[in-house]
């Protein structure tokens, strides 16, 4: 009897002690269970605070970028401001210059108009007109331009004398050629001279408006 009772004994404690060991097992694996989970969860906020840092960091980079180039862009808009208004008055004087000038054009050639302006000129002035001779009559985008060539002869002062009076002629004369010859006799030069008289067309300006009004 006193056997069974120390086997009995001896077999509970030999389950107690194993018992023992597999908790002891159970818990530290437990434990490293624990410790793996938290070491990914570790891993993962890091790796998530990271991405958001760098995200953030290069959106906050691109900001910086868009507020320096503004920053430049305000700084440079007094001179910007300054060169338009300077654009805007040339541009301006420039709009006005051409009123001016296609207000000087005829509604048409007035050819015997001009031969009698310029031979006044020519008189006040002291050159001579040896030939007056009609050219071509041509057709641009905006207008008419006739060809009026001139042979002549003066000295050199009266010759640049009416070429200023041409100039300030009511209507509008283009200078196309001229030719001074360097063989003088008395101070007297021969001169070739072809101007552009520049008009208008009344009887086509007339059809166009009517073709517009339809």
């Amino acid at each position: 009897m006193s056997v069974n009772f120390a086997i009995t004994n001896w077999s509970a404690f030999f389950r107690l002690i194993m018992f023992s060991n597999r908790t002891k097992a159970l818990n530290t694996t437990g434990w490293l269970l624990h410790l793996a989970g938290a070491a990914v969860i570790t891993v993962f906020l890091a790796a998530s605070y990271f991405g958001l840092s760098t995200s953030f960091a290069w959106k906050m980079s691109g900001q910086i970028e868009r507020i320096t180039e503004l920053e430049k862009y305000l700084n440079r808009a007094p001179g910007i401001r300054s060169k338009h208004a300077t654009l805007q008055q040339a541009l301006a004087r420039i709009k006005q210059r051409v009123q001016e000038i296609d207000q000087r054009i005829p509604d048409d050639a007035r050819e015997a108009e001009f031969l009698g302006q310029m031979s006044e000129a020519a008189r006040q002035t002291g050159l001579a007109i040896r030939d007056y001779r009609r050219g071509q009559n041509t057709e641009t985008t905006s207008h008419f331009q006739l060809e009026i060539r001139i042979l002549g002869e003066g000295s050199y002062s009266s010759i640049c004398r009416f070429l200023e009076r041409i100039h300030e002629l009511p209507r509008a004369v283009a200078i196309d050629k001229m030719r001074i010859s360097t063989e003088k006799e008395n101070n007297v030069y021969p001169v070739d001279m072809t101007f552009l008289l520049h008009y208008h067309v009344a009887e086509k300006n007339t059809a166009e408006k009517e073709t517009i009004n339809g």
